[in-house]
């Protein structure tokens, strides 16, 4: 019986046409986060670094410190480092610089969506 319950499980979610959804605590984060944390370019383009979380949540920040932040409050919420990565790459279609959380090899962070995807959104991944 569990067997059968398993293997139904693994069809349902790998089925066409069946999105798998993100957890909820991503999507909740992602969006909070989004809405409080100002966007705010570099003076330095040359100099790039990311600011504590602190910082910031109090006077805004560019794309990898909003990545930074969004990665410090997954720790604090027991995700191991290993399942964090800042992925850079380019916004489409103007190839602008870009950084983008994704989380576990498969969740999409972006601090210009609120959704969470499986896919980045108007983003290409440099490889």
């Amino acid at each position: 019986m569990r067997k059968t319950f398993l293997v139904w499980i693994g069809i349902l979610t790998f089925a066409p046409g069946c999105v798998p959804t993100p957890p909820q605590h991503l999507v909740d984060l992602n969006v909070r986060m989004n809405r409080e944390i100002r966007y705010v370019p570099d003076k330095d383009e040359v100099l790039d670094h990311c600011k504590p979380i602190a910082l910031t949540m109090m006077y805004g920040g560019d794309c990898d410190d909003i990545v930074c932040a969004k990665s410090e409050a997954l720790l604090r919420l027991g995700y191991p480092l290993s399942d964090l990565a800042m992925v850079g790459g380019f916004t489409k279609p103007d190839g602008t610089p870009h950084v983008v959380l994704k989380v576990q090899n498969k969740w999409y962070l972006d601090n210009r969506h609120d959704r969470v995807t499986k896919q980045p959104i108007d983003f290409m991944e440099r490889l």
